[in-house]
């Protein structure tokens, strides 16, 4: 074999080493494929609290919505204000109490 032959076989054999070497780091390294399923399973996790945020944010719209409508006023001011149109009227049946225990 020559010397030419030689180095080039090194140099050959040496590359392929390299090559091995940079594949086993972008396949395992901290930048590969655990690192790429961590961020992957990172990224499901927020893509779902994300779900879960939206769906209470449109359940407190909703409520805000309600909040602000005549429906909600007139029901407010009938049951806490104890208020009636002015063709009602108002009933409060009293509270009956608790009978004593009879013992035999």
């Amino acid at each position: 074999m020559s010397r030419s032959n030689v180095i080039h076989a090194i140099a050959l054999g040496t590359a392929g080493v390299v090559a091995v070497l940079l594949l086993i780091h972008l396949l395992f390294g901290s930048h590969g494929l655990p690192a790429t399923r961590r961020l992957s399973d990172h990224i499901a996790e927020l893509e779902a609290e994300n779900r879960r945020l939206k769906a209470e944010n449109e359940r407190l719209w909703a409520e805000i919505r309600y909040r602000q409508s005549e429906v909600y006023l007139e029901e407010l001011v009938r049951t806490e204000l104890r208020r009636v149109r002015g063709n009602e009227r108002l009933v409060i049946w009293p509270t009956p109490s608790p009978s004593p225990e009879v013992k035999f």
